[in-house]
């Protein structure tokens, strides 16, 4: 809970739920998820 707490204290959700269609291969994705993973910022995507 604490940790939650700073997380939105800092202006960051916990969870990033991200959806797509089959328009866009999920590829595409993978190269934004991994330089939002390099931030450090303790955030679940989904």
């Amino acid at each position: 809970l604490a940790h939650t707490t700073r997380q939105v204290a800092q202006g960051w959700e916990t969870r990033l739920r991200i959806g797509f269609n089959s328009l866009l291969p999920a590829e595409c994705l993978f190269p934004a998820i991994r330089e939002f993973y390099e931030l450090g910022v303790p955030v679940d995507v989904q």
